[in-house]
């Protein structure tokens, strides 16, 4: 399945759109780093905005608790995602 996410996130790439690319590891890692002070929602934002979000590697490692999402607070994003122009 790696090989079709790589293939489709390319093609995304080359029409122009914005793609976020991680592995389930990684993903967790980011949530961790940020989880201490709080930071979590700026952090994210970049992601959340992606015209493609890839998230590789699901199911082949065990996501650890405390990279798990919380429950939502219920504030949004500071702002939202910029329009794109066509």
């Amino acid at each position: 399945m790696s090989h079709f996410a790589e293939a489709l996130g390319q093609t995304a790439v080359e029409a122009g759109l914005a793609v976020s690319w991680f592995t389930v590891e990684d993903l967790g890692a980011l949530v961790r780093r940020h989880r201490s002070d709080d930071s979590i929602a700026p952090a994210l934002e970049k992601i959340i905005c992606s015209d493609l979000i890839t998230i590789d590697d699901i199911g082949l490692l065990s996501l650890s608790p405390d990279a798990a999402p919380r429950p939502s607070t219920g504030r949004s994003p500071s702002k939202p995602c910029a329009q794109r122009g066509s």
